[in-house]
């Protein structure tokens, strides 16, 4: 994601990125994180972001996605999506 962000940025797009809870330390640390708090974290993210832009697209990869999706249909600011999956074979 961090290449994308970057060819965002040179877009002239504000980028912020959020770490999600359990991600970015040892496997282990998923074990006792729940959906809910990378929720919050998401829309923790979306608030920051809001309160710098005019306008809030969200992009996210596989679960990122997923948890845009769920964010953009709660929240009104969220103008669009760039949603990246696995392609399964």
């Amino acid at each position: 994601m961090r290449h994308l962000a970057a060819l965002f940025q040179a877009n002239g797009f504000r980028v912020m990125a959020v770490l999600l809870p359990g991600h970015g330390t040892q496997p282990g640390d998923l074990l006792d994180t729940r959906w809910q708090e990378w929720a919050r974290t998401i829309a923790y993210g979306t608030d920051r972001l809001a309160a710098e832009a005019d306008e809030v697209y969200l992009a996210g990869y596989s679960a990122g996605a997923a948890l845009s999706i769920y964010q953009s249909l709660q929240d009104k600011r969220v103008r669009g999506l760039f949603c990246f999956l696995r392609r399964l074979r």
